[in-house]
């Protein structure tokens, strides 16, 4: 086996936080895999990998779907509500750029205050405008952004009721954003788009994020995860794939298709390596008294928690610890249960390297 095969999720969140332009934290990882990398993978007993998982399965699993969804709630609910109303003159001037797909700088400024502005941008007067209208293209309830379309990276939407500056959304996306939307069930507009973290060959992960415009409000009210893949070295010892598809709207209904498993590398019958392998679908209903769009997973073969372990993050405990029956009961099959026993044996070295940091 491979020296510390796992220890190469830190890569993940080195490229998540490449996305997210934090330097300093990349220092750190970067510093950390290099110390870890040092370290040899030592091959446990059966026994002791056997009272491995029995430990995972005790912990907390609150606590584990709390670290397992930080990163991805913590960019959901990054929102920067403003609720300025703008006065005539200005409400005016949106309008009018808006046509002309176009816009002064230092009015824009007037209007939103200091704005990113794209380097192309630099030192020019005017920047374009973007907009988006979610209301038979009217100017009710409305987006626009300052930039052109299909443009990747972070954008900065700014989401209206009429002349009212409601909240400011920066959105990661990495193929170019496509914002949709649609009425619920009581009227209101919901926004929906597509969040990337991380993108490679082989490997990636986004989610979809749900706001919905609310009592004069942009609020956050669904956070599910998209397509998460991981089929190579460079995500670690599992295999796993889970992709969220839109069957309708009001309601909502998610089709997910998902399997996971082990490494190719580590068996030559692919079949072996499959622990999971199905589809179900979810149902999303509004929610008045959290005011969020609240998932049927009751009624699906899936559960909340199951869906966090198809991240592409450091999330194997969660994985044993939501999978502990169902590993248990794999490794009574010969060939399976030697790749559950390499896999326990990576996490629990990954695990027992992350003490000697």
């Amino acid at each position: 086996m491979k020296k510390n095969i796992f220890l190469l999720f830190f890569l993940m969140v080195i490229i998540a936080c490449n996305q997210r332009n934090n330097e300093s934290e990349n220092i750190k990882n970067k510093k950390a895999l290099h110390k870890n990398q040092e370290l040899k993978q030592v091959n446990f007993s059966e026994k002791s990998l056997i009272a491995f998982i029995d430990s995972v399965k005790r912990l907390s699993t609150d606590s584990l779907i709390e670290k397992g969804s930080f990163y991805s709630d913590s960019i959901f609910l990054d929102i920067k509500q403003i609720n300025q109303k703008l006065n005539r003159l200005d409400f005016n001037t949106l309008k009018t750029a808006i046509k002309k797909k176009s816009i002064n700088i230092l009015q824009a400024e007037k209007i939103f205050g200091k704005i990113d502005l794209d380097s192309n941008y630099l030192g020019k007067k005017n920047i374009p405008v973007k907009f988006y209208a979610f209301d038979n293209g009217n100017y009710k309830e409305f987006a626009i952004s300052f930039n052109k379309n299909w443009v990747r990276g972070i954008t900065n939407l700014y989401f209206f009721n009429a002349d009212s500056l409601l909240a400011k959304k920066a959105i990661y996306n990495y193929y170019g954003l496509e914002l949709k939307h649609y009425k619920d069930v009581d009227g209101k507009t919901i926004i929906y788009y597509r969040e990337d973290y991380i993108t490679g060959s082989g490997i990636w992960w986004n989610n979809l994020y749900f706001y919905k415009y609310y009592n004069n409000r942009f609020i956050p009210i669904l956070n599910e995860l998209s397509n998460g893949n991981v089929q190579n070295d460079f995500g670690g010892p599992r295999v796993k794939w889970l992709e969220s598809i839109i069957q309708k709207t009001n309601p909502l209904v998610l089709k997910m298709v998902y399997y996971q498993g082990f490494n190719y590398m580590k068996s030559e019958n692919v079949e072996t390596n499959y622990l999971l392998n199905d589809s179900t679908m979810v149902e999303y209903k509004w929610d008045e008294q959290s005011r969020t769009l609240k998932g049927a997973y009751q009624s699906s073969k899936i559960t909340k928690p199951q869906i966090l372990t198809y991240y592409v993050q450091d999330n194997e405990l969660l994985y044993i610890n939501i999978y502990h029956d169902l590993l248990k009961n794999q490794m009574r099959d010969k060939q399976k249960g030697k790749l559950i026993l390499k896999f326990l044996n990576t996490v629990k070295n990954y695990e027992w390297a992350m003490d000697c940091r």
